[in-house]
């Protein structure tokens, strides 16, 4: 960019069917609070793909209608998901080495179904999907059509040096692949077989989508940053587990989730417990170094003392107690995923007055409005 410039960063967490949801809700009040205009980015992972890549194709479509609501088109992925086999539900599908074709083949036909119309007006934000090349450990970026190395240079001109393009859907199924469960995809930046690449789930070392970011504050050669960051806002679905600091998650007391599977401990170990301090960690530095203003929510933690807004339908669980998967979700306990992320989210932002009472109402009203 010729001309620093002042951007507002937004990370969307992984988790499965549960960051999905509740980073849903999230984007809905920052779009209320008229927070998705300007230079923004928002990055995600792993399950927060899933609504960064329909708020993109939904903001692409403004202009022509009708148009699915992103939430809309969301509880319709995760109440048509077959039930048979729950948090194993792509693997027995694909005999496990298959799953991630059967994952992908699933989304894929969701997605043909879809009413978006238009790619791109120019006016929405930077939506980014972030992945893994699990052979080197390099991070990768999806910016529309293609997955490139996440560096300051392709942050900075959108030019890849080393990519590959790939359709929305196989971008969110390698976003997905979690390690082990997932087989991820293997991918070639040319002609040079050295080039090739196996992308998967960077929930494993980035389950928070801060790590590629932190190319816009970076310096070149000549000392220049990329633009300076007005505000950082982290939408974290990977709770509930302890925070020791309270740097970022400016909440109460932790309510830690005992009744796990195998499989949801193993995700939460890997992708979630350890994460939360280094976040608080970077934050702490970026705001004594760089002034950045960050603003966390996270699952479980950010509305503990509130009134949900939705009451919650008897014999489902509470929204954290959800378990990491991508497996059938009832609409009853999706909604309430997807309200307590924009009930956190409008709580959060109300408190920094980057939103009014009234667009905080209208968040609420909507939200109703859809569950009736």
């Amino acid at each position: 960019y010729p001309v620093p410039r002042e951007f507002r960063l937004i990370s969307l967490s992984g988790g499965g069917y549960r960051a999905a949801l509740f980073n849903a809700g999230s984007l809905r009040a920052l779009h209320s609070a008229e927070l998705l205009f300007g230079y923004v980015i928002v990055n995600s992972v792993s399950g927060g793909s899933l609504p960064t890549i329909l708020w993109r194709k939904y903001l692409a479509s403004l202009y022509d209608v009708p148009v699915d609501w992103p939430e809309t088109s969301l509880l319709d992925l995760v109440t048509r998901t077959p039930k048979l086999g729950g948090q194993l539900n792509w693997q027995l599908r694909g005999a496990w080495f298959g799953a991630t074709k059967a994952w992908l083949a699933f989304l894929e036909q969701w997605w043909g179904g879809l009413d978006y119309r238009r790619d791109r007006t120019g006016d929405e934000p930077q939506f980014l999907i972030e992945a893994l090349d699990y052979h080197s450990g390099e991070l990768w970026l999806y910016d529309c059509d293609i997955f490139a190395q996440a560096t300051r240079d392709f942050i900075k001109t959108r030019l890849p040096f080393m990519h590959c393009r790939v359709s929305e859907m196989k971008a969110v199924a390698i976003a997905t692949a979690f390690p082990l469960a997932f087989q991820g995809v293997s991918i070639s930046g040319g002609k040079d077989p050295t080039n090739a690449s196996r992308l998967q789930d960077a929930g494993l070392i980035d389950n928070v989508a801060m790590m590629p970011l932190l190319q816009i504050i970076r310096h070149d050669s000549a000392g220049k940053s990329l633009g300076n960051v007005a505000q950082w806002i982290v939408s974290d679905a990977g709770k509930p587990l302890p925070v020791t600091s309270p740097q970022l998650y400016t909440v109460g007391p932790t309510r830690v989730v005992n009744k796990l599977g195998i499989l949801d401990k193993i995700f939460r170990l890997t992708g979630d417990l350890a994460q939360p301090h280094m976040v608080n960690l970077i934050a702490g530095i970026l705001a004594d170094y760089a002034r950045i203003n960050f603003i966390g929510i996270a699952i479980g933690l950010s509305i503990e003392d509130d009134e949900p807004w939705l009451p919650i339908a008897e014999g489902n669980a509470a929204p954290a107690g959800m378990a990491t998967m991508l497996g059938f979700v009832p609409r009853e306990l999706a909604l309430n995923v997807m309200v307590e992320g924009a009930q956190s989210m409008c709580k959060a932002l109300l408190g920094r007055r980057l939103m009014t009472a009234r667009q905080q109402q209208e968040v609420r009203e909507f939200f109703i409005a859809l569950a009736s």
